[in-house]
């Protein structure tokens, strides 16, 4: 069924590990993009680092280069 993928980007809800692996395990490249409608995608999983993929699935992934992450609490602390 998946012989003729070569890529699969993915965004809205995190891909869960299983199907991550299944992907990588076909030879698929595969990325999640997390951002916002306003914005688009601001941070992926990168698609060459096989060991990130999969040991961080369902993450966010790492921010692109014009983006400074920031995490805070409820008063913006």
């Amino acid at each position: 069924m998946l012989r003729g993928l070569k890529g699969w980007a993915i965004g809205g809800a995190p891909n869960p590990k299983a199907l991550t692996q299944r992907f990588v395990n076909a030879g698929i490249k595969i990325t999640e993009g997390f951002g916002m409608s306003e914005t688009g995608s601001n941070f992926g999983m990168p698609t060459h680092d096989i060991d990130i993929l999969c040991s961080k699935a369902g993450s966010c992934g790492l921010p692109f280069l014009t983006v400074e992450p920031k995490i805070v609490d409820d008063d913006w602390q």
